[in-house]
């Protein structure tokens, strides 16, 4: 039998934050890079955002992700976002999850879903122990303050839009590890000068700014 482990596999997992329009779907549909070359997705999607065959019940949902074996799908669960709904969708990816199989596991507005308290058991893990197991997990929210901390801790790649308020300025700024200032300074797309930035990332090399649409990114010395 396969090992469904590979302790060796990088950290590929995302926290993707913004205020709404602050760019998170159209950065993560034309510039995620794990999105764009993933073969299997798997989406907690009930906003329908993401184009994937849709599926509006678990039973179906659960029936094409086990048909699919190890093969490609581009499935998203799109479901009222219940704490119940969410956890049996974390429950699933992690049933199939295994290094034989990368798989990105994507899941919109994690504060429908989580708590500032500890994370759902299925969705811990997924954040916490997915990456051996060939899951790049990306957790999207425009509300930081209200999610779980787990998948802050845990994420790869910190990716930060345009936010609203001063409060989820200063939370961005402490999970990106990124001066408040350069936070404040983010604009959104629609508003922004061309010199403006319109993103904040912080991956394995360090903290960069960037512009939706632009693959060229700008290193930012906060030393």
């Amino acid at each position: 039998m396969k090992r469904r482990i590979n302790t060796k596999l990088p950290n590929r997992h995302h926290i993707v934050i913004a205020s709404s329009g602050g760019g998170k779907s159209t950065w993560l549909k034309t510039q995620c890079p794990d999105l764009a070359k993933a073969k299997r997705v798997l989406l907690f999607d009930p906003d329908d955002e993401y184009d994937a065959d849709r599926y509006r019940d678990p039973v179906a949902y659960f029936q094409a992700v086990t048909k699919a074996g190890s093969g490609p799908i581009r499935a998203a669960l799109s479901v009222d976002p219940t704490v119940e709904a969410f956890e049996w969708w974390a429950g699933l990816v992690r049933g199939v999850a295994s290094c034989t199989r990368p798989t990105v596991a994507l899941a919109e507005e994690i504060a429908n879903v989580t708590t500032i308290a500890k994370a759902p058991p299925n969705w811990g893990w997924l954040a916490r122990t997915g990456r051996k197991y060939g899951l790049s997990v990306i957790g999207v929210t425009q509300r930081p303050a209200e999610c779980d901390k787990t998948i802050f801790s845990q994420a790869g790649v910190k990716w930060i839009g345009a936010m609203d308020n001063e409060a989820d300025q200063k939370k961005c700024a402490s999970i990106a590890r990124a001066p408040l200032e350069l936070v404040k300074q983010l604009r959104m797309p629609e508003a922004a000068a061309e010199d403006d930035a319109h993103y904040l990332m912080r991956d394995s090399r360090g903290l960069w700014a960037g512009r939706l649409g632009m693959d060229k990114l700008t290193r930012i010395d906060t030393a």
